[in-house]
């Protein structure tokens, strides 16, 4: 984690720490939405000098190559940093360690469709359950919006399906919703910000799409260049 800490870390005392892991979190799933959140993503970015925006280059750079794990994938690193800088118990908020993860994936056989987490926090319990089933689809909710896009980028970086919502999972409210799903060939995993009208019903899936030259250029990580 040292090298995407320090990345963000240059970053913070201009900033503040918060506000550039947020804003980290939201161009990186805009990276990755295939060029549909073009709109979102310069707004974030319009405060960030030219400088600025190479540092988050970097930091995802170095995101990807740490959570690659040897070879292995499914390491937690954005989880790992959120623990250590705003870990709030004041709010309930406490992350499974990953020993406890995967764990429960030991003692709940994991042979179904589907995995289920109503507070998913960074995905921490879906990247236990892929070592031992990759091709299950899965579903978690969380209240924190920052929680659930950590969760969306661990899922597509390692190329997981899922659907993520940002939510209230005792009352079932719903404030946003995307899924991960991936083109028909090259198999390219990427997010979906799913619409409003769909997020309350009970869709298993969400369509992949034909990858054409235009996709393939917005899905190069050039877009953290200004």
């Amino acid at each position: 984690m040292d090298k995407f800490a320090n990345y963000i870390d240059s970053l913070s005392a201009r900033y503040g720490r918060s506000r550039v892991f947020n804003d980290f979190l939201t161009i990186a799933v805009c990276c990755l939405s295939m060029g549909k959140q073009e709109e979102l993503y310069f707004k974030t970015i319009k405060s960030y000098g030219r400088d600025d925006l190479d540092i988050l280059k970097e930091a995802f750079a170095a995101l990807v190559i740490e959570m690659d794990n040897n070879g292995a994938g499914l390491k937690d690193i954005l989880g790992e940093y959120f623990e250590k800088y705003f870990y709030n118990e004041k709010l309930g908020q406490f992350f499974t360690p990953p020993s406890i993860c995967k764990l429960m994936t030991k003692i709940n056989p994991i042979e179904g469709k589907n995995v289920y987490d109503p507070c998913c926090g960074s995905g921490r319990l879906f990247l236990a359950a892929a070592e031992k089933n990759r091709d299950v689809t899965f579903y978690g909710g969380d209240l924190s919006e920052t929680c659930c896009k950590m969760t969306l980028i661990n899922m597509c970086l390692n190329g997981l399906k899922c659907r993520i919502a940002w939510m209230n999972s005792l009352s079932m409210e719903i404030y946003k919703e995307w899924a991960v799903t991936f083109t028909i060939y090259p198999r390219i995993p990427f997010i979906v910000e799913l619409k409003e009208e769909v997020q309350t019903e009970e869709i298993t899936t969400v369509e992949p799409v034909q990858i054409n030259e235009h996709h393939t250029k917005q899905f190069k990580f050039r877009r953290f260049v200004a």
